[in-house]
């Protein structure tokens, strides 16, 4: 939650008045944040606990850009811009901290991993950060050490890191599993016809006109293909980022995208670190803790009202259709126990049997 505080109309007696509040992440936790200002105005730049840096607009305070942080032993927990001074007036830095290590990014960001350089800073954890005001040093606090170190900024080491791994699209086709040609890649050319010739009819015998880009309401359902499925609030930043990408280069908005614009979309968007099996139980814990269910399993009727009611809730018939392709058609409600918890709601509904 980002809150903006009215401190002209705020006073000793009614303290602090919040002006407004705005929602950040629908399943991470924003950990810090920056101001910042690029090509397309005012922005913050928001870091969360999903290994992610949001880039949000700071009027509209809707998220421009995701990108894929630093994966380091945790994510970023601090971020600040670095003064530009006359030794790097053509580089734009911003410095980060994890709970162990220190590093600089170069930006624009775009989730390659070698525009990231970092070091490990203390002998235990990192509980400060600021840079000097002429942005040639950054000083680091520890903890339980209780030292203070002082390090120079290079600059064009980091520059030319990212010249020479490259910005283009390579790079970023050798994030995928298996690479340009691996197995991952030929599926989502596969997909992405496929998306071109269900607009037009798959039992139309017309001719196909087949092209290298695709509308982009039809980004998220390619990505869900992918084995990636993005929220409901996902989606909109998805197709924000899409839509308003462009405009500051080009003064239109974005209608279609292709195949590099969904291969940067798939690997900033989804999950950092993949969904693990405790992930799955922690969730469940929460939802029987907030119900008031201390046995860690709740009643089948009431995780079906949760599902419709809750989160990106699902409708009635939309949560029919789904429980009839896991379980199947004719026997969804004799698959369904009395009582569901984590590991049967995956092993018996989900069917993720390790």
């Amino acid at each position: 939650m980002l809150a903006e505080y009215d401190l002209e109309n705020s006073n000793f007696d009614n303290q602090l008045v919040i002006a407004t509040r705005t929602r950040l992440e629908d399943t991470a936790d924003p950990v810090a944040i920056l101001e910042s200002t690029d090509s397309a105005g005012a922005t913050y730049i928001v870091a969360n606990s999903d290994y992610k840096l949001r880039t949000f607009n700071r009027s509209t305070r809707l998220c421009r850009r995701t990108v894929l942080g630093p994966l380091l032993d945790s994510p970023a927990q601090r971020i600040l811009n670095v003064p530009v001074y006359a030794d790097h007036l053509h580089h734009r830095l911003i410095c980060f901290a994890t709970n162990e290590r220190v590093g600089m990014a170069l930006m624009p960001l775009d989730g390659l991993q070698h525009r990231y350089t970092s070091l490990l800073a203390h002998a235990s954890e990192v509980t400060g950060l600021c840079v000097s005001h002429d942005g040639k040093y950054l000083f680091t606090a520890g903890g339980r050490d209780c030292a203070v170190h002082m390090w120079q900024i290079n600059a064009d080491v980091l520059s030319a890191q990212v010249e020479l791994q490259g910005t283009s699209m390579p790079a970023f086709f050798d994030m995928m599993e298996g690479g340009a040609d691996g197995e991952l890649m030929n599926e989502l050319r596969e997909y992405f016809y496929y998306v071109q010739l269900r607009r037009q009819g798959l039992s139309s015998m017309a001719s196909r006109e087949v092209s290298d880009r695709i509308p982009i309401e039809d980004v998220p359902d390619l990505l869900r293909a992918m084995g990636f499925f993005p929220t409901e609030s996902q989606v909109q930043d998805i197709l924000n980022e899409l839509k308003f990408g462009p405009f500051a280069a080009t003064k239109e908005f974005g209608t279609h995208a292709d195949v590099e614009d969904v291969v940067r979309l798939y690997l900033n968007h989804r999950p950092a670190l993949g969904l693990a099996p405790e992930d799955l139980r922690a969730a469940f814990a929460d939802i029987c803790k907030v119900e008031d269910e201390p046995s860690g399993s709740l009643a089948t009727s009431e995780l079906l009202r949760i599902l419709q009611e809750q989160g990106d809730a699902l409708t009635e018939d939309e949560l029919a259709r789904t429980l009839a392709n896991l379980l199947g058609e004719a026997s969804v409600a004799e698959a369904l126990p009395e009582r569901v918890d984590a590991s049967v709601f995956a092993d018996e509904i989900l069917g993720l049997v390790a």
